[in-house]
């Protein structure tokens, strides 16, 4: 049986944002942490598939493994639905900002995740929607071979929940941060294992 392996790392840490909300805002990432990228060259195949999203963050990622760990880096894929969740009029924002201006929404937010939408934004669920398919084209593109994904934190949590078959509003409280791996394997007619999550 063929197995298809996927790496799915979240970008580095984005230090430009004072603070707020930036979603699918294009914001530079700061590579400046070599023990944390020096852990993921390690880790990840050296003959693999790589797929970013259309944010810079992810891209400058991938170049910095591939450089800390001295490995060639292979044409990057570029899949626009595997950018972060679009948080709308709240991106650009803080927190307090947030609630100052939507305060009913945010509560809702709170307490049902996965399923509320930003004003002109999308909800985890619509980030789900578009997610699901573009993974499944690249298991079926790139069957059988290594898939090393430099994306985004929501991006992450919704192939895991697909994965592991959980429920969105389950999925969002999965801590992925910045510079993390998470791998899984998938064998057919979605057929999952997940070997790790969150690991640093």
């Amino acid at each position: 049986m063929k197995q298809t392996s996927l790496y799915l790392v979240r970008h580095a840490v984005v230090t430009v944002s004072n603070g707020k909300l930036y979603g699918q805002e294009d914001l530079p990432c700061d590579t400046s942490d070599k023990k944390k990228l020096a852990f993921l060259a390690e880790r990840l195949p050296k003959e693999a598939v790589w797929v970013v999203s259309n944010l810079q963050r992810t891209v400058q990622t991938a170049k910095a493994v591939s450089e800390t760990g001295d490995f060639a880096l292979p044409s990057l894929i570029v899949e626009p639905d595997l950018a972060e969740q679009h948080f709308g009029s709240w991106q650009g924002l803080t927190w307090d900002e947030i609630t100052e201006k939507s305060e009913h929404t945010v509560q809702e937010f709170w307490r049902r995740p996965s399923a509320i939408c930003p004003p002109d934004g999308e909800s985890f669920e619509d980030l789900r929607a578009r997610v699901d398919p573009v993974v499944s084209k690249l298991l079926d593109d790139y069957n059988g071979k290594d898939i090393v994904f430099s994306i985004h934190g929501g991006t992450v949590r919704a192939i895991l929940a697909h994965a592991l078959g959980i429920a969105s509003d389950k999925a969002v409280n999965i801590v992925i941060d910045n510079l993390s791996l998470s791998t899984l394997t998938y064998f057919k007619q979605d057929v999952w294992r997940v070997e790790g999550i969150n690991l640093l």
